[in-house]
C-alpha cells in the first residue's frame, strides 16, 4: 500500500482549460463531504500511511482547506503536504484581477501561517514572490523571519525583489499605415515573415535623432495601467516603421489609412491600429478555415475515411459480453472542436464520423455540439451514433430532424424504431437456439426495425458445440431474410458495407476522451490498455503532425492483448459471420 493518502477535496476549479478531462465533475462534485475525507484518512492510517497529498481541481479554493489540513495532521500525526506543481497550487489565485488576487493571497497566507502546512519549497517561493512576505500579520512580522513555509526541513525564503520604477507614461500617437504597401529593402534588418510565422516581431521606437535601425534595448510592458495596449509612437513614414508595412499584410487584418495628399481606397475598411510596446507588432491570429484542405498540400490529406470521437468513457449499463474498459473521463468541448476542425478536413472522401463511448448519450450536450459543428463544417457527412437506447428521449427532437445520423440501438424499442436511419445491433450470445434467435429477429421487425447489424459475442470463449450452433443460427437467419425479401419487404444487413482489420472494432482516426489520436478504437478494450501506446498517432490539437501509421498494426496488438483460446474462438465466430454475409451477397447478386 502507498505510504501517502491521496486526499481529493473536490473538483472545484476557476480555470476552465480547453482540454481538461474533468468534464462536468467541477459542477457535480465541487467539494467532497467531510465524512468521506475523514474515512479516507482513517483508511490510510490503518494501512500505515505517513503522509497526505491534498489534490483536486483547485485545492486552495476549498472553503475548509485549513480545517482539512488540521484534521489530517491530527489523524495521521504528521504534517500534511500539498504536493502539486506551483502553477497548479496557485492557479485559482493567479487568475483573479490584481487587487482581488492580493487580498486572497493575504487571506490564505494568514490562515495557513498558523497551521504551518508542509508545502514544497518551490511552492513557498512562488507564494513569496507574489507578495506574501509583506502580507503577513504584523505580529508575525515582528516575531522574526518566520514566514509561510519557513520551518524545519525547508529552505529560507529569498528576499522579495524590488519592483522596478515605472517610467512616465505619455499619450500614444496613433499611426496610420497602408496595409497594401510593399515592404522596404531587407537591408534594414527586418526578418522575413515566412521564416517566423508564429512569432511577434518586437521592434522598439527609434531614439531621438536616430535615423538608422531600431533601438532593440528600449523595451517595456505592452499593457498600459488601464489595461489597454500601447500604440506605436512616432511618424508613420519613419524608416524604423518599415517593418509595420510588411507585417500588416495579413489575410485576417484589412487596415487602411491615408498618407499626406492621398485619399483612402474605398475597397478597404479603415480601422484604428493599436500595437503593444512602443513599436512591437502584435501577432494577428489567422482565421480558422472550415473548408476541406486542398488535396495538393503535402502531408495534410490522409487515407482514413472514419473519424471516431470518444465523447465519454462512462457507461451506465454493464453488458455481459462487452469487452470495453470504462472510467470517469469525458471529452472536453475544446478537444471536440479541434478534432472536427483539424482532422475531418484531412480525411479521404467520403468521410464518416462516429460518436462513440462508453455511452455517448450520457453527454447529450457533446452530441448536440458535434452535430451542430458538423452542420457548419460538412453538412452532408454521415454520422453514426451507437447507444443502448436509454438516453434517446433526451435527444429526440435533435435526431428527428437529422436524417444523416444513423442511430445503432442495441436494445430494441418501439420509439427508437421511428428514427430515420435507425439500425438494430443484433447480438447473438453463445449457446442460443436457432429458433429463439429467429423469434427475436421477428419481434424486432414487428417493432419497425428494417436495418440490422448482426454481432456474435466477441472476445468470449466459444466451445466447438456453440460454434456449430452459431452456424445453424446464421442459416436460420438467412431463411428468415429470404422470406421477407420474397414477400416484398426486404431487410437491410448493414454488415455488408462494413470492413475492418479486427473483429468488432473499427480502423480510422480515433480521438480518445483526452484528445489523443489512435489508429483504431481497439484501444478502448480493457485488455488492450497496456498496449494502447503502440496505436497512438498524435494529438488532436496538432493534426498536422500526426504519424502516417502507428508503431504496430491493430492485428498484432490484438494478438498480444487477449488469451490465445479467447482469440481463436472470437476469430471462429467472426468467420461464421463472414460466411453469412458472403452468402447474402451471392443471393443479392
Amino acid at each position: 500500500m502507498s505510504d501517502r493518502v491521496d486526499l481529493k477535496v473536490g473538483f472545484r476549479c476557476n480555470n476552465y482549460c480547453h482540454f481538461c478531462v474533468q468534464g462536468d465533475k467541477r459542477e457535480r462534485l465541487p467539494a467532497k463531504p467531510e465524512d468521506e475525507l475523514v474515512r479516507s484518512l482513517e483508511e490510510g492510517r490503518a494501512g500505515g500511511a505517513v503522509g497526505v497529498v491534498i489534490t483536486g481541481g483547485e485545492p486552495t479554493l476549498h472553503k475548509q482547506i485549513v480545517k482539512i489540513a488540521k484534521t489530517a495532521r491530527a489523524r495521521l500525526h504528521v504534517d500534511p503536504g500539498a504536493e502539486q506543481r506551483p502553477h497548479l497550487l496557485l492557479r485559482g489565485l493567479l487568475q483573479a484581477p490584481h487587487r482581488r488576487r492580493r487580498q486572497r493571497i493575504r487571506a490564505l497566507a494568514a490562515r495557513l501561517d498558523g497551521e504551518d502546512p508542509r508545502l514544497p519549497d518551490r511552492c513557498a517561493r512562488r507564494l513569496h514572490a507574489d507578495g506574501v512576505r509583506d502580507a503577513q500579520p504584523q505580529e508575525a512580522q515582528a516575531a522574526g523571519d518566520h514566514q509561510l513555509g519557513d520551518h524545519e526541513g525547508q529552505l529560507p525564503r529569498p528576499a522579495r525583489p524590488r519592483a522596478p520604477a515605472r517610467r512616465a507614461w505619455r499619450r500614444p500617437v496613433p499611426v496610420r499605415l497602408h496595409a497594401h504597401e510593399r515592404p522596404r529593402r531587407r537591408e534594414q534588418g527586418v526578418a522575413d515573415r515566412a521564416q517566423e510565422p508564429h512569432r511577434a516581431v518586437r521592434q522598439a521606437r527609434p531614439r531621438r535623432g536616430h535615423q538608422g535601425g531600431p533601438d532593440r534595448h528600449d523595451r517595456g510592458h505592452p499593457v498600459l495601467p488601464d489595461g489597454r495596449l500601447r500604440e506605436v509612437r512616432g511618424r508613420a513614414d519613419h524608416p524604423a516603421h518599415a517593418h509595420l508595412r510588411r507585417r500588416l499584410r495579413h489575410p485576417g487584418l484589412h487596415a487602411h489609412a491615408h498618407r499626406r495628399g492621398q485619399e483612402p481606397r474605398p475597397a478597404l475598411r479603415r480601422v484604428r491600429l493599436a500595437f503593444p510596446l512602443r513599436g512591437a507588432v502584435a501577432r494577428v491570429p489567422r482565421p480558422v478555415r472550415l473548408g476541406r484542405v486542398r488535396a495538393g498540400e503535402e502531408g495534410l490529406v490522409r487515407t482514413e475515411r472514419l473519424l471516431v470521437l470518444v465523447l465519454t468513457r462512462r457507461c451506465d449499463r454493464k453488458c455481459g459480453y462487452c469487452p470495453q474498459g470504462f472510467d470517469d473521463a469525458d471529452m472536453s468541448e475544446g478537444a471536440l472542436d479541434a478534432a472536427l476542425d483539424g482532422l475531418l478536413p484531412r480525411m479521404a472522401p467520403p468521410a464518416r464520423v462516429k460518436l462513440f463511448g462508453g455511452e455517448p448519450l450520457l453527454r447529450p450536450d457533446l452530441v448536440k455540439r458535434a452535430l451542430d459543428r458538423l452542420a457548419a463544417v460538412a453538412p452532408r457527412t454521415p454520422v453514426e451514433l451507437p447507444t443502448h437506447g436509454k438516453g434517446l428521449p433526451a435527444v429526440e427532437a435533435l435526431l428527428a430532424r437529422r436524417p444523416e445520423v444513423e442511430v445503432f440501438v442495441s436494445r430494441p424499442d418501439a420509439w427508437a424504431a421511428r428514427l430515420p436511419g435507425v439500425v438494430h445491433n443484433f447480438l447473438i450470445p453463445p449457446g442460443e437456439a436457432p429458433a429463439a434467435t429467429a423469434g427475436r429477429l421477428a419481434a424486432a421487425r414487428k417493432l419497425g426495425y428494417v436495418r440490422f447489424n448482426f454481432l456474435p459475442a466477441y472476445f468470449v470463449a466459444w466451445t466447438p458445440e456453440q460454434l456449430k450452433g452459431l452456424a445453424s443460427v446464421f442459416a436460420g437467419l438467412r431463411l428468415v431474410l429470404g422470406r421477407w425479401a420474397a414477400a416484398g419487404a426486404p431487410a437491410e444487413v448493414v454488415n455488408l458495407s462494413r470492413r475492418s482489420s479486427t473483429p468488432l472494432y473499427n480502423d480510422g482516426l480515433v480521438v480518445d476522451a483526452d484528445g489523443e489520436v489512435y489508429s483504431s478504437n481497439l484501444v478502448l478494450a480493457e485488455a488492450v490498455r497496456p498496449h494502447r501506446r503502440l496505436l497512438r498517432l498524435g494529438s488532436a490539437v496538432d493534426p498536422g503532425r500526426l504519424a502516417a501509421r502507428p508503431a504496430a498494426d491493430a492485428a498484432q496488438v490484438l494478438q498480444d492483448s487477449f488469451p490465445a483460446e479467447v482469440l481463436a474462438s472470437t476469430r471462429a465466430a467472426d468467420a461464421e459471420l463472414t460466411a453469412f454475409c458472403r452468402a447474402l451477397e451471392e443471393v443479392r447478386a
